[in-house]
């Protein structure tokens, strides 16, 4: 119960700044977004939207806190769903049984344990058996003598006979068939309870009779064989004597209860008393605590994955965009060196480098859009080169913007070098999509594998067992 009322203080108290970023305003998160709470995630998301797609400074500003804002508030709605349901949801697990009742199995089946806390805080657990309604039989005459024979010998437990009794007794509730139920009563309760737990015994104190009878206390235990409609009673005299421990308080309060649970076995439930010497019991609903437990982590799982299934798109885009992108740059350092050497001006042949309509070709016509626009041909080459994100091309374009304005020819010789360069890379890169094209062959390979072992080996396990 105590965690259960803590994961419920921790989703009250998340629910209010959940519910501020669902109702968030633009105005508020554009207020924040740079040096508040927000301004890690806007960074991150302003660096996966760049090298996603190709946008200037002012489009990556405006796409980066239209998309971060969204997010926000789409998480808020999310979380304060989810906060929302499981709050529904763990009271309803909570109020689905009354406090302190407990069903009783069906008639047949076995006894169940109850876990009881006593006190407030749960000083001490105790655990109590709950038996399942009882269900009488037609037969009783012929069977009832039978009953109270097989009681009477089974009944001594652990003590020599029913004149020495040291130890519980073995009180049945049924005869050995299991069509006759039996109950069974004290004389005096205070030595021996109904259930045949001995807690009054002489020389703890307890009984005033042990004074003036040393050799023992007698009590007589009243058995009353049943089938529902008839009934039969038998007298069993027995005869305590002293025990060498006293009993304590917690074993008292077990048989206390045991005692209580025995009295009316014929409702579908059990309803555990609130209080019992002077200790308040409360049934511990284990189950409903490990479901709430399993519920809260779900949803809290659920709403984390929403949240890194929109990053991750992200990602994945721009890995998409930096994979064609490489594999775009040998072709493209090949063309431009042949450009280059053959006399045309380094913005003109990037033009013509960069070939079709894709990645690659959208990235040079905005950085000569810019150059056109009035900004130096240097920094629209650097900035082409922060934009990728990609080592070769940041090496590719930080040598053009270092040489343009020394003549081509030491261009042409470094140009030169990096063709060479691309081209080894291309080869490692070959070789890595190549191995790991092999490595997933090697998952059918494999199945195919332990499918004919399997084949093999289970005849042969048959016929040697």
């Amino acid at each position: 119960m105590v965690i259960i009322m803590i994961l419920r203080i921790l989703a009250i108290a998340m629910l209010p700044a959940a519910l501020l970023l669902a109702v968030m305003s633009r105005k508020n998160f554009s207020r924040y977004k740079e040096d508040g709470i927000f301004s890690g995630a806007v960074v991150r998301i302003r660096r996966l939207l760049s090298g996603g797609s190709l946008y200037s400074e002012a489009q990556l500003e405006r796409v980066t806190e239209d998309y971060a804002f969204k997010l926000f508030r789409t998480a808020g709605l999310v979380v304060s769903a989810v906060i929302i349901l499981f709050l529904i949801l763990s009271w309803n697990l909570s109020n689905g049984q009354s406090d302190n009742v407990v069903e009783r199995p069906l008639s047949g089946e076995p006894p169940i344990e109850v876990d009881i806390s006593t006190g407030d805080q749960g000083e001490k657990n105790l655990l109590l058996e709950v038996y399942p309604r009882e269900y009488t039989e037609e037969e009783f005459s012929a069977l009832a003598d039978r009953a109270a024979e097989y009681a009477t010998s089974v009944m001594s437990g652990g003590s020599p006979d029913l004149m020495q009794v040291t130890e519980d007794l073995t009180l049945v509730t049924s005869d050995e068939s299991g069509t006759l139920s039996l109950r069974w009563n004290s004389s005096r309760p205070d030595v021996v309870g109904a259930t045949g737990r001995v807690y009054g015994v002489p020389g703890d104190g307890g009984s005033e009779d042990y004074a003036e009878s040393p050799m023992g206390v007698d009590v007589t235990l009243e058995l009353t064989i049943s089938d529902g409609v008839h009934e039969k009673e038998v007298s069993i005299p027995i005869r305590v004597i002293p025990e060498t421990e006293a009993m304590d308080e917690e074993r008292k309060l077990k048989y206390a209860l045991e005692e209580y649970e025995r009295l009316d076995r014929t409702g579908e439930s059990v309803k555990i008393p609130e209080e019992m010497d002077g200790y308040r019991l409360r049934v511990n609903r284990e189950s409903s605590v490990k479901k709430q437990i399993i519920l809260f982590s779900i949803l809290t799982i659920t709403a984390g994955a929403y949240i890194y299934h929109k990053l991750n798109e992200l990602k994945e885009r721009k890995g998409k965009r930096q994979e064609a992108l490489r594999r775009q740059f040998y072709s493209f350092v090949s063309r431009l060196s042949l450009l280059i050497g053959a006399g045309i001006n380094v913005r003109e042949a990037m033009r013509l480098a960069s070939g079709g309509a894709d990645e690659l070709a959208g990235e040079v016509r905005f950085t000569l859009n810019q150059i056109d626009a009035g900004l130096s041909e240097e920094k629209a080459y650097l900035g082409m080169s922060g934009r990728i994100g990609i080592p070769e091309y940041t090496r590719l374009m930080t040598m053009i913007s270092q040489n343009i304005n020394h003549g081509n020819s030491r261009l042409l010789m470094l140009m030169d070098q990096e063709v060479k360069n691309a081209m080894n890379m291309k080869r490692e890169h070959m070789r890595k999509k190549g191995e790991t094209a092999s490595e997933k062959l090697l998952i059918p390979t494999a199945l195919l594998l332990v499918i004919v072992i399997g084949v093999i080996m289970i005849p042969a396990l048959k016929t040697a067992m």
